[in-house]
């Protein structure tokens, strides 16, 4: 119900000003939401004027008081293509008492550079309504939300692999859920809270709101996530919702992945560590097989000795073998070039020989 604030004012400004209050059930249950709504209407040019405005909070001992929505400075045109500037600020109102009440008037401050003005809102007057005593006396043993209400919850990313999971649960109702919080514990896993985020939406005359809340949870074994419940009462009948209960089942092979992990380093270690060895053999092979390699290629001695000296990695036993072979043919113990006889020869010298 809509009503101009009948307080007459003596500045001639003032007829440049438009205020008006609403309330939007005048008898309500103890709970049920009730919208108290302020709206200012100025004109451009006199706003132009203005240095400062200021509008009186709303507060009551009878009920909580939540600020919902506002409008500050919007411009406008209205029905007689007048440009107006509109301030609108939008309360809900929660009895937490039976009994009668009034909303006081708030006051309206403005100033110009020569001049201050004030008005008022109306009084208002509303009845709450005791409850049921049957819901009462439920409503003591837990909170019951008044008017039409939902809850729902979801996983955001299940999977099995242990990673983190997000689990997500939104309450939506014309009830107050502003002191709600949700709360959730799992005996087996991390449980990690992000901030609830509340918002409020306008839905004919009432506002909606929804309050969300999502969970980050670890764990190393498989869990369940409980369910949520709420109730709430609507047209005198009591409901209660409830979210579903998640089963979590992680992959047995993910507590081995740690295990399996180190042993695919060590078989890769070890791979390697043939692989070094076979390159070392075969380089100590090569050595080995150099003399023998010579002594068939070479078709003197003196050819030989040539292709054993221009090797400087000799071993022991390469060393040993030229000094036999400068002797054959420094003291001319030999001119025939015997394969056979070197071959052998070669074959039994040892590394260690000096």
């Amino acid at each position: 119900m809509w009503g101009v604030d009948s307080q007459k004012l003596q500045n001639r400004f003032l007829k440049h000003v438009s205020l008006q209050t609403e309330l939007t059930k005048d008898s309500l249950q103890i709970g049920e939401q009730a919208v108290y709504r302020i709206r200012l209407e100025i004109d451009k040019e006199f706003f132009q004027s203005l240095e400062t405005l200021h509008i009186s909070k709303l507060w009551l001992q009878f009920a909580e008081v939540y600020e919902v929505q506002r409008i500050e400075a919007q411009s406008f045109i209205d029905l007689n293509s007048h440009e107006k500037i509109l301030y609108e600020i939008s309360y809900v109102l929660y009895p937490k008492k039976a009994g009668d009440f009034e909303i006081a008037p708030l006051k309206i401050s403005l100033t110009t550079k020569s001049q201050s003005f004030s008005l008022a809102t109306d009084k208002l007057h509303f009845r709450v309504l005791p409850n049921d005593p049957l819901l009462e006396a439920i409503s003591e043993d837990s909170i019951v939300l008044v008017g039409k209400s939902s809850l729902s919850s979801r996983i955001q990313n299940k999977n099995d692999s242990g990673e983190i999971v997000r689990y997500e649960v939104v309450l939506g109702s014309y009830g107050d859920i502003f002191g709600l919080e949700f709360i959730l514990g799992i005996e087996n896993a991390s449980v990690y809270e992000n901030t609830s985020k509340l918002t409020s939406e306008r839905f004919g005359k009432l506002y909606w709101h929804t309050l969300k809340k999502e969970f980050d949870i670890v764990a190393k074994e498989s869990y369940e996530i409980p369910s949520f419940e709420v109730k709430y009462r609507e047209d005198s009948t009591l409901k209660t919702l409830s979210t579903s209960q998640f089963s979590i089942h992680l992959l047995e092979q993910t507590k081995d992945t740690t295990m399996i992990q180190k042993s695919h380093s060590y078989i890769l270690l070890l791979v390697l560590l043939v692989i070094v060895i076979l390159v070392c053999l075969g380089i100590l092979l090569k050595k080995k097989d150099y003399l023998l390699k010579s002594i068939k290629n070479a078709n003197s001695n003196k050819e030989l000795l040539s292709l054993l000296l221009k090797n400087r990695a000799q071993d022991l036993r390469t060393k040993h073998f030229v000094r036999i072979l400068e002797e054959e043919i420094y003291k001319n113990k030999s001119l025939i070039y015997d394969k056979v006889k070197l071959t052998k020869l070669a074959k039994h010298l040892k590394m260690d020989d000096k």
